[in-house]
């Protein structure tokens, strides 16, 4: 009897998609590899605060916020903070552009309805 496989469609981890897994780790695993190990402990570390924002999300401790900036163009971004004014100090550090010099001009921030 022959199993039905999707080919061609891999997941190394329920929620976190195969693009942000580092290359490292879809490599056959070697015992003492550094790379993979370092790789191992940072996709835990980024794992666990998922969990973390996750169960403050559920408890409402974090919400979602819409935020646009206006700085010579506008950029729209969803930034999840604690509230409006986290939210746009989050949006304004998000928004400077390699460490450029910026003067915002105007910021509007919208929570997100469930």
């Amino acid at each position: 009897m022959q199993k039905n496989i999707n080919k061609g469609v891999m997941s190394l981890h329920r929620f976190i998609p195969d693009s942000k897994i580092p290359l490292s780790l879809k490599e056959p695993l070697v015992f003492g590899d550094r790379r993979q190990i370092e790789a191992l402990r940072d996709l835990e570390e980024d794992i666990n605060l998922m969990e973390t924002e996750s169960a403050k999300i559920a408890d409402e401790k974090l919400k979602y916020f819409d935020v646009t900036i206006e700085y010579g163009g506008t950029e729209e971004m969803r930034i999840l903070a604690v509230d409006k004014e986290d939210a746009k100090d989050q949006a304004k550090q998000e928004a400077s552009i390699e460490n450029a010099d910026i003067e915002v001009d105007f910021v509007s921030v919208r929570e997100v309805k469930k």
